[in-house]
């Protein structure tokens, strides 16, 4: 209630493990996770099978709620990209 946020709306962020493509993204420990590239987050199991899907892509956005506002974080899991861009 106090989020605005449906019954099974969005997972919450537990740990963000150090070097991961969730760290570099800057997603932090309670943050919660509304949508994957695109897609609802609303089931676990779900959920779990969107992003297996969305990490095989080179990036893809993550909308969270951090502090009681939405945001949009860019993911990049391709780091051959990355280092081409530099």
């Amino acid at each position: 209630d106090q989020l605005s946020l449906q019954e099974c709306e969005g997972v919450g962020v537990a740990e963000v493990k150090a070097g991961s493509f969730a760290e570099k993204a800057g997603l932090k420990k309670h943050d919660i996770i509304l949508k994957a590239d695109g897609k609802a987050a609303t089931d676990k199991w779900q959920f779990r099978r969107d992003m297996r899907a969305a990490l095989a892509k080179g990036e893809f956005d993550l909308e969270i709620l951090r502090g009681g506002k939405r945001e949009t974080l860019k993911v990049r899991t391709d780091d051959s990209r990355e280092e081409g861009q530099k």
